[in-house]
């Protein structure tokens, strides 16, 4: 995965708009690339990933799961050094909140980094969150009613 340098304004890495987006990188079992697909998912992410204003925020479930699915913390952590990935979730602070969205969406499975993005979602009113999980973040809500702004690779 090759990032690009975040934009700059004033001196101060931004996000153009007033958007903070939030990068999620998951691969549930349904996501894998089908035999003979042209173009597989995550080729899609990468390009979509290298397209987008910087920093991305995220947090540590999220980077842990990037990690696991692209075999290497290398990229990752260059990604966090230099400004791109940032990191900065308290999850103690979140805790009630995950307890409450593990719950609620437990007919889904949904796992630790997923519940952290919408916890991410509920804090911040405009920002969208890129995953290639349409099928959970699809049916997600935040504050309980409102959909995830997500951006999917097409």
């Amino acid at each position: 995965m090759r990032l690009r340098q975040p934009m700059t304004m004033c001196g101060r890495r931004c996000v153009p708009s007033g958007h903070d987006l939030h990068f999620g990188y998951r691969t549930p079992r349904r996501c894998l690339p089908a035999p003979g697909r042209p173009r597989s998912i995550h080729a899609l992410a990468a390009k979509l990933i290298r397209s987008l204003p910087y920093p991305l925020f995220t947090c540590d479930a999220v980077l842990t799961e990037a990690a696991h699915f692209l075999g290497s913390a290398g990229k990752l952590i260059d990604a966090v050094e230099r400004g791109l990935l940032v990191s900065r979730f308290d999850t103690h602070a979140a805790a009630p909140r995950l307890r409450q969205l593990i719950s609620k969406y437990a007919d889904r499975q949904m796992d630790f980094a997923d519940a952290c993005l919408i916890y991410m979602c509920e804090q911040t009113k405009d920002c969208r969150v890129v995953t290639i999980d349409r099928a959970d973040f699809s049916v997600y809500r935040r504050h309980g009613r409102e959909p995830i702004p997500a951006l999917f690779p097409n």
